[in-house]
């Protein structure tokens, strides 16, 4: 059904990062559904024709990337990229794409220095090391609790895909420096069984993290897990977002989520 799609990724992004080479994330077509599992391999060339090298190993059933080392590299050298997907239906591969996006490489560089400067202030004195999960909106449906007539989940704590009807149902852990704020208290309207009372932690990333709406956070040391609510840029270049705001609503300790575990901690 994937080869009926034209264009089987939507969305490409690499990402400044000052303390490894490049981070890489994409998005899927919505209507590519192969059959799982999808893995995946990043390549780069100097030239947008190649010849291509592999610089990752092969990612099952995940949409993020990054390097492990900085890049030593001359000033005026040019590099281009591309995502490699194999399902069990085909072979298929991404638009070649250039580091800066539709930055300029100074922008490019600024972005990088903002979110040194950030990680080293969140490392140092305001952060604490967390795990993010980011919720799969695309990706092959769930088999065990999928309805293959609307394409909804019908079992919202399936334990297959976590309720969201996509495999896997969130990717990662992926660590990241958090800064949380104290817990604001906004009341809600009167109910019969009381005043609703909605407790929200307003906190602070860096942007290279791409948190959107549903992507849970954990802070490892109470355990306590968290639903991105709301998203602001703080700092953005170009509608790139450097540092961002984010509003952290906590899960029950009930809630299919917390059966996610730490397991191997992605780089």
């Amino acid at each position: 059904m994937g080869r009926c799609v034209k264009n089987v990724f939507d969305r490409v992004d690499i990402a400044p990062s000052y303390d490894m080479g490049f981070v890489f994330s994409w998005r899927m077509n919505d209507d590519f559904v192969d059959s799982d599992p999808w893995t995946f391999v990043v390549q780069e060339s100097e030239t947008p024709k190649g010849p291509w090298k592999d610089i990752s190993g092969k990612l099952v059933n995940t949409f993020f990337f990054s390097e492990k080392e900085p890049r030593v590299a001359p000033k005026d050298q040019t590099l281009y990229f591309r995502i490699l997907l194999k399902t069990p239906a085909g072979k298929y591969e991404s638009h070649v794409e250039s580091p800066y996006c539709s930055l300029s490489r100074r922008e490019f560089l600024l972005a990088r220095e903002i979110m040194r400067k950030e990680i080293l202030m969140q490392e140092k004195m305001a952060g604490v090391l967390s795990l993010v999960w980011y919720k799969s909106i695309f990706g092959p449906p769930c088999t065990k609790c999928g309805d293959f007539v609307l394409g909804d989940t019908v079992d919202s704590c399936c334990p297959h895909c976590f309720g969201t009807g996509k495999i896997p149902g969130y990717y990662g852990p992926f660590p990241a420096y958090v800064s949380y704020s104290p817990m604001d208290r906004r009341k809600g309207m009167q109910r019969p069984s009381g005043v609703d009372e909605l407790y929200a932690t307003p906190g602070r990333v860096i942007g290279s993290l791409r948190l959107k709406k549903d992507d849970v956070v954990v802070d490892p040391v109470s355990n306590t897990r968290f639903f991105v609510d709301a998203v602001q840029n703080l700092v953005e270049f170009r509608r790139y977002p450097v540092i961002q705001s984010v509003t952290l609503n906590e899960i029950a300790k009930t809630h299919i989520v917390y059966k996610l575990g730490a397991g191997e901690v992605c780089k």
